[in-house]
């Protein structure tokens, strides 16, 4: 169970990035369901481009939870254009070689 994080919406997401980059034990799919519903899907897609910067989440893992926060996602001061972008190009395949 994680712990209980407080303060503004920025501060919390601060600390599910920080809490889910502990361990891979701490991503567990109930962990990430809570951190979206705590956060909503723009503070929550920020934590999964944090943990993908500091590579602390699995490919896997990262495509399957932005394609269940793709449909809410509207750009927004905390996630801009770009971040979102970013998130797309990190879980697009990567072309095999003949």
């Amino acid at each position: 169970m994680p712990r209980h994080f407080t303060g503004s919406p920025d501060q919390r997401a601060e600390q599910w990035a920080a809490y889910l980059a502990e361990s891979r034990a701490h991503q567990t799919l109930k962990n990430l369901h809570i951190c979206r519903q705590d956060l909503g899907p723009s503070h929550y897609a920020n934590v999964l481009l944090t943990l993908h910067r500091s590579k602390n989440i699995l490919k896997t893992v990262l495509r399957t939870q932005v394609e269940r926060t793709w449909p809410d996602a509207t750009p927004t001061a905390e996630m801009p254009l770009a971040a979102w972008d970013e998130l797309q190009k990190a879980i697009k395949p990567k072309p095999r070689r003949a």
